[in-house]
């Protein structure tokens, strides 16, 4: 049986889209990514004017009390260049502002808060994610503070205790009383762990090639593999073993760049990054044989249907938009615990900057499901293959 792998491993390694894109294609995504948002680690960038305006005949809530705090203490950065410069105005200057882009934003301070922008733009990004951070951040403190099941005991004067800690001193306060590895979380980090999910999932391109040689009506060398004097269940187990062999070691190249050439945080437990990748390159090489082994599809239709659902998941992971995952947590979560791409995400967080093993229990004990299932789904559509004539 291994020289069945090893005449597999040749095969698919002079296969110019098999070492294209599960291997290379990852590798250069992570290099654009790096040069394109580096600086925004560095904090490299021009301070961004924004209004704010107070909603007239609404009662200001905690939630728009507690942001305007936050503008202050980014404003009062001690840093040379701010990364805002708040005014404070009517909404009529603060539309024509904005019309004349002398902003690039406005934040309605109401029950809750509110953002208006004019355009599509690099301040406006900023301050959108500024935004979207602020409410998911506020949002969890919500759900602590109010959950008796984690504070039994928290009173109104640890509320008001927490909150003017969280006003005074947004950066340092949190950070010291959460569970951290006492690693920074960087901007960047999210896009490069979802890149991780997208590498694992490109793996059904390798499982895709497996059809080739294990579907007799694809391809001449099928034909003369299923009549040669070779039991199928022995040529089945060969083509998968190289596959996901080739496709881990494809994933643990683009830890080793990331890790030691673009130095990503990446710093913490190796075996069990492994053991996450392992389980994802299984879930993309079984996914490429399972749609490969669709007989009602063409090759064009399966390759589409395997990088619509690749990209989708990577996507949904926060590949192109490093709040999407939180989005997608907080409208349908269930989706998040299907989708092996934010499970490999999560997972990674959970490593490299929380300490939440219970959280990333759950991610492995779901990606060994999804891998399990999609392995067995894919033995058993291959397997079952028979032929009247070749």
């Amino acid at each position: 049986m291994l020289h069945l792998i090893r005449n597999s491993l040749k095969i698919k390694l002079k296969t110019p889209y098999i070492v294209f894109w599960p291997m290379l294609f990852p590798l250069i995504m992570a290099t654009l990514f790096y040069v394109a948002l580096n600086d925004l680690d560095e904090g490299k960038f021009e301070t961004i004017p924004v209004c704010v305006v107070e909603v007239e005949g609404e009662k200001e809530g905690m939630q728009s009390i507690i942001f305007k705090e936050f503008l202050k203490v980014m404003e009062n950065d001690s840093s040379d260049m701010p990364i805002i410069d708040v005014k404070y105005k009517n909404e009529k200057d603060a539309l024509a502002a904005l019309e004349n882009q002398e902003i690039k934003g406005i934040f309605y301070s109401g029950e809750t808060i509110k953002l208006t922008l004019f355009q599509d733009g690099y301040g406006e990004s900023i301050l959108k994610s500024i935004y979207e951070g602020f409410v998911q951040n506020y949002d969890t403190m919500e759900r602590i503070v109010t959950s008796s099941s984690l504070t039994p005991n928290f009173t109104d004067e640890k509320l008001h205790t927490l909150i003017t800690n969280f006003t005074k001193d947004t950066r340092t306060t949190f950070v010291q009383d959460c569970t951290f590895r006492g690693n920074s979380l960087k901007i960047t980090s999210s896009f490069f762990y979802a890149l991780i999910g997208m590498s694992c999932l490109y793996g059904c391109f390798i499982g895709l090639s497996c059809t080739d040689i294990l579907q007799a009506n694809l391809s001449k060398a099928a034909i003369r593999c299923s009549v040669a004097p070779v039991h199928k269940l022995k040529l089945i187990l060969s083509e998968m073993a190289a596959s996901f062999g080739l496709h881990f070691a494809n994933v643990i190249l683009l830890l080793i760049y990331l890790r030691y050439f673009l130095k990503i945080s990446l710093t913490g437990n190796l075996p069990m990054m492994l053991l996450v990748v392992f389980f994802g390159s299984l879930i993309g090489v079984s996914l490429g044989i399972f749609i490969g082994s669709l007989k009602s599809k063409s090759e064009d239709m399966k390759v589409g249907i395997l990088l619509v659902t690749s990209m989708s998941f990577s996507f949904l992971a926060g590949l192109m938009n490093n709040q999407m995952k939180y989005l997608v947590e907080k409208k349908f979560p269930l989706l998040n615990r299907i989708n092996p791409a934010a499970l490999i995400s999560d997972a990674m967080y959970c490593l490299n900057i929380y300490e939440d093993t219970m959280r990333f229990t759950t991610d492995i004990i779901l990606l060994f499901v999804i891998s399990f299932f999609l392995i067995l789904a894919a033995f058993i559509s291959v397997r079952r293959v028979r032929y009247d004539s070749l």
